[in-house]
């Protein structure tokens, strides 16, 4: 079944919302272009590589602008950088009717004309959009382009894209960076899960079991161990020090690795990370992750007078027995906390 990304694009009159558009459609800058543009269409084969997935470029015009904001996957909020009113109207109209009519639509704030600014301004990206992250959930990142120049607009597609298929907003903090709690929950449950022989690190092997299995390929010694200096490096000594690389790699720094995947805009690694292990969208492990048909079945299962544990399922829960018991060879509260750390709500 094709599923459509329907991007939106608004902005006041004027700000280049149409001239975006047909540039992006004909690779060049329209001289008169229309009021209001007809749907385009991108196939999956262009910008990002997803099956079954088209992209909608949609235009706006007052008269079924908030019926579009209802229906959108993303809003891309366009502004003349060179107009300071259209910047001022963000905050003052736009965002608050966005946030009206649809308060879970990602907002990608789209700064247009910078072939006009003076380069003075280069860097006032920030300033603009800074204050509205804080005001405004909605608001994931701003971006800066120019439609009769050709600059930058691929990236706003993709930036688009990337905002419906791999979003940020449940993975960090737009202020702070910080993880949000779900997404650090999730992402202790998998390091357990991946940290076979319950260490606390991830060994050569268990980041290949893992590589192997989210990826499909495998990592030579060389690139764990380019990794780990990277980590090192990037981290300090007090998140992953010299001594913890040579055990492996922690949490802390699977969690910056996490942190640089999103800092490159690399989130489709984090999602397929997530996904891999039974995570949907919104950070909530699916149905379809839990009932394993292969495994369980219920007809069986409604007639089972007893069960039997086979030697190696003995010798697993033994070993669970003995890495979380404590001195006096009995499971505590905290032994119990810790043996089901890798269950939904661990």
């Amino acid at each position: 079944e094709m599923k459509n990304i329907r991007i939106l694009f608004l902005g006041d009159e004027g700000v280049g919302k149409t001239s975006i558009i047909s540039t992006i459609k004909s690779e060049s800058f329209p001289k008169n272009p229309p009021k209001k543009l007809p749907p385009i269409c991108i196939p999956p084969d262009v910008f990002v590589q997803c099956k079954n997935i088209n992209t909608l470029l949609l235009d706006s015009s007052p008269d079924n602008q908030e019926e579009e904001i209802k229906k959108a996957s993303v809003v891309l909020l366009v502004y003349d950088v060179t107009a300071n009113e259209t910047k001022t109207r963000l905050e003052t109209f736009w965002l608050p009717l966005i946030n009206r009519v649809n308060e879970d639509v990602p907002v990608i704030l789209v700064g247009n004309k910078i072939d006009m600014r003076s380069s003075h301004f280069d860097n006032e990206l920030e300033g603009v959009i800074t204050p509205l992250i804080i005001s405004f959930k909605q608001v994931e990142m701003g971006i800066e382009c120019s439609a009769k120049a050709y600059l930058k607009l691929i990236d706003v597609v993709f930036c688009a894209q990337r905002a419906v298929l791999f979003p940020i907003a449940p993975l960090q903090d737009p202020i702070t960076k910080e993880f949000k709690p779900d997404f650090e929950k999730a992402l202790l449950r998998i390091f357990r899960i991946c940290d076979k022989d319950f260490d606390g690190y991830l060994d050569d092997w268990e980041i290949n079991q893992m590589q192997q299995g989210v990826f499909n390929c495998e990592l030579q010694s060389c690139h764990i161990e380019g990794l780990k200096e990277f980590l090192r490096e990037e981290g300090g000594e007090d998140k992953y020090s010299k001594e913890d690389s040579k055990k492996g790699i922690n949490f802390e720094a699977f969690k910056l690795l996490q942190s640089i995947f999103i800092r490159k805009m690399k989130l489709q690694t984090c999602w397929l990370i997530l996904e891999h292990y039974g995570y949907n969208d919104k950070l909530r492990i699916s149905e379809e992750h839990l009932v394993n048909a292969e495994i369980f079945d219920s007809e069986i299962a409604n007639n089972w007078e007893g069960v039997e544990l086979s030697d190696i399922a003995i010798e697993y829960l033994v070993k669970l027995f003995e890495t979380y018991s404590n001195q006096e060879g009995t499971l505590d509260q905290k032994g119990i906390d810790d043996l089901f750390q890798t269950t939904i709500d661990g």
